[in-house]
């Protein structure tokens, strides 16, 4: 759930959101561009894959051009995975997986120029008979130079813990995150860099 980039947008520019501020789904990359907004915005998103496996997600995010605050809510379910203890021709059962992730945001401008925003996130997971919760925090900054249409930002992302999922503790997928992008009229360029451990 936490690797998947949120919204059909990210998704087609290859989740290179890190300096997008003008869709609430760019608060899931990096919690300033929230302090950007200059209005309300609420997604709400569906989307189904290959062996059943389906992300929804819904947001909210309000900002006034000086500060921001955001709600998030994400989802990942898949079923009907075969169960077996050994290696049987009849499964003796199913199980199920289930993801959740649930976020406030907060973001507030300094100047004219940079941005700074966190984001604080419950985590929990159900695999077959197994559960466990966790917390993780996001921080990041959107600075704008001079140049018109320029924006430079970086993110780091999913800094908490999970409790052990059975008998083994997950890690979760620590990410830093670092672009830069350019606003032409109608055309929009970004590109960024990123660091997992």
């Amino acid at each position: 759930l936490l690797n998947e980039p949120v919204g059909g947008r990210s998704a087609a520019m290859g989740d290179a959101f890190t300096t997008v501020s003008d869709d609430q789904t760019a608060v899931y990359a990096n919690p300033a561009a929230a302090a950007l907004m200059v209005s309300k915005d609420f997604v709400l998103s569906h989307h189904s894959s290959f062996a059943d496996v389906r992300q929804s997600y819904a947001g909210w995010v309000y900002g006034n051009g000086k500060r921001g605050v955001g709600l998030s809510l994400g989802l990942n379910t898949a079923g009907d995975f075969d169960a077996r203890t050994g290696p049987t021709a009849q499964p003796v059962g199913v199980f199920h997986l289930f993801e959740l992730n649930a976020g406030v945001t907060y973001a507030q401008r300094f100047g004219k120029k940079l941005s700074v925003g966190f984001s604080a996130h419950v985590l929990h997971e159900d695999l077959a008979s197994e559960r466990a919760s966790g917390f993780t925090m996001d921080f990041g900054f959107l600075y704008r130079p001079g140049a018109e249409g320029a924006t430079l930002g970086a993110s780091v992302r999913h800094l908490g813990r999970m409790e052990a999922l059975g008998q083994e503790r997950v890690s979760l997928p620590r990410e830093i995150r670092g672009g830069g992008s350019l606003r032409r009229g109608r055309f929009f360029l970004s590109a960024e860099a990123r660091v997992q451990r």
